[in-house]
């Protein structure tokens, strides 16, 4: 069989290829993930699903944060912080993009379990997407929220979980 590999376009959709060649897409969709295979479509419950049957190598592209540097207690943001805060219970680094605002975004790099998408590489999400969803962060760089994200994947315990 051969290895194919799937790049994220968006956070729900794929192209698989296969030795450099277009083979086929991958996407979210709301009963679960669907597998275009060139005029083939299947359908599977979750990512995992269709790791079983195909031997897939996925490359998440993430965006790089912008180069105007910026932190909140020692970790990244994407804007101009205003009303830092930090959570000591849920230990979080907490700020406003506008003086005004009343939405709460985290500073830094962190892996969010999204349910059907699996665990997601966010860069300073809102406070309320945190309380929604189960995470690990923060981190002050990708390079170790992508290593904690590769452990998750080689973890039995989360092949089973999804």
């Amino acid at each position: 069989m051969t290895k194919l590999t799937a790049k994220n376009v968006t956070d729900d959709f794929w192209i698989v290829q296969s030795n450099g060649r277009k083979v086929g897409n991958i996407r979210f969709r709301n009963d679960g993930v669907e597998f275009q295979n060139g005029s083939r479509v299947e359908r599977f419950r979750d990512l995992n699903a269709v790791n079983v049957l195909y031997d897939i190598v996925w490359q998440r592209i993430t965006s790089n944060p912008p180069q105007d540097e910026h932190d909140v207690f020692g970790y990244p943001t994407k804007t101009l912080p205003h009303n830092p805060e930090f959570d000591v219970h849920r230990r979080l680094p907490l700020f406003t993009s506008e003086t005004d605002s009343k939405s709460k975004q985290c500073a830094g790099y962190y892996l969010v379990n999204l349910h059907k998408k699996g665990w997601t590489e966010m860069f300073c999400p809102k406070l309320i997407t945190l309380d929604r969803y189960s995470y690990y962060g923060p981190y002050m760089d990708p390079e170790h929220m992508q290593a904690r994200h590769q452990a998750l994947q080689n973890d039995p315990l989360y092949q089973t979980a999804q």
